[in-house]
């Protein structure tokens, strides 16, 4: 496909896509003007219920503030109170409206508890939602990493044995982000002028160029990533068990050839699928080429286990160094090393209530 034709094929493709938006938007909101919206506007007696079910029957006091918020109180933690505030949001799959409510418990109770292992400042980055907190802290060194995880089970240990009737089916998050200077991961480009190049010949000429003759083996490819052609599938002779692609893109209608590969995040993404840890739902991502995010679930059983992480977080950068085709931009070289981040993500999961008999 020529650059025109390219042209020419995006703008329709974003058109149609803008067009479908509007639509959605126009449905979504002459729904909402005229009324017609899915399900219930939330009132003190169906409160009564939602909380009945939260906290038990004859345990709680509903008081209407206005026509869209409430203040709840629990009978068994006197003083405790928060709001609780209707909305309108969107149906899951289709583009309309619907009655919704949402409430800032977890923030009352961080805010009235939290103060004991966190400070001013840490506390200013949470961040809150319907039955959930997430906790941000920025990753310095192991050793205080450690410490914020620990400050992080101390925190839901005493929430959980001193609140566990408003602590039940909720969820702390804990993000500790690292953040490394330096460019973004990339493999080189090279770039070729003239139409009389095939684009496997480039992609052979440009695996040469980068990595050696007779230091890999290539074999065509149909495959499209990123909307890029893939032309070539390699494998390096060094790392016969990570294959990567070769990529074409052509400008200027076609007297502009761009070759590069796909080295990094397919070695990335290779490390991550098979690196394994010990916690419910345990995965690791790869985020834009230059980050990965170690992620895991934790009961109130596993609850000390938490910074454990801190020590896989390390074999994951042992994982790294061992394959030197990623430790480095310009390998085989291996003069430019990679700046690489290891964030960490941990969802603590409080037991659900357990069902009442009416």
């Amino acid at each position: 496909m020529r650059l025109g034709e390219q042209f020419l094929f995006i703008m329709r493709i974003s058109r149609r896509l803008c067009g479908i938006s509007l639509l959605f938007l126009s449905l979504f909101l002459f729904c909402t003007s005229c009324g017609n919206i899915l399900g219930d506007p939330l009132t003190t007696e169906s409160l009564e219920k939602t909380m009945a079910r939260e906290y038990g029957q004859d345990r709680f006091t509903v008081k209407q503030l206005d026509s869209k918020h409430w203040d709840v109180s629990l009978k068994d933690y006197p003083g405790f109170h928060f709001k609780v505030t209707q909305k309108i949001g969107m149906e899951s799959l289709l583009p309309l409206p619907r009655y919704k409510y949402s409430d800032n418990c977890m923030e009352v109770l961080m805010l009235k508890e939290g103060s004991r292992y966190f400070t001013e400042e840490e506390m200013k980055k949470f961040q809150y939602a319907t039955g959930s907190v997430t906790l941000f802290f920025d990753y310095q060194n192991d050793k205080k990493a450690e410490e914020d995880l620990e400050r992080f089970v101390q925190c839901a240990e005493a929430l959980n044995e001193q609140y566990p009737d408003i602590v039940k089916g909720k969820i702390i998050d804990v993000k500790i982000k690292e953040q490394v200077e330096g460019r973004k991961a990339s493999s080189p480009k090279m770039l070729l002028w003239g139409k009389n190049t095939s684009a496997e010949e480039g992609a052979r000429e440009y695996l040469d160029a980068v990595y050696g003759k007779g230091r890999y083996k290539a074999e065509e490819s149909d495959s499209v990533v990123h909307g890029e052609r893939a032309v070539l599938d390699v494998v390096l002779t060094d790392c016969p068990d990570v294959s990567f692609s070769v990529l074409e893109r052509e400008e200027l209608f076609g007297y502009k050839k761009i070759f590069t590969d796909t080295r990094c995040e397919d070695g990335m993404y290779h490390i991550a699928d098979y690196f394994s840890m010990p916690y419910e739902n345990a995965q690791v991502h790869v985020y834009d080429d230059s980050e990965f995010v170690l992620y895991g679930g934790l009961s109130l059983d596993t609850l000390d286990t938490a910074s454990s992480i801190v020590q896989y977080r390390e074999k994951l950068k042992e994982e790294v160094d061992a394959f030197p085709f990623l430790h480095y931009y310009d390998y085989p070289k291996n003069t430019e090393e990679r700046k690489m981040a290891y964030s960490m993500n941990l969802t603590l999961y409080f037991p659900e209530r357990e069902a009442e008999e009416e």
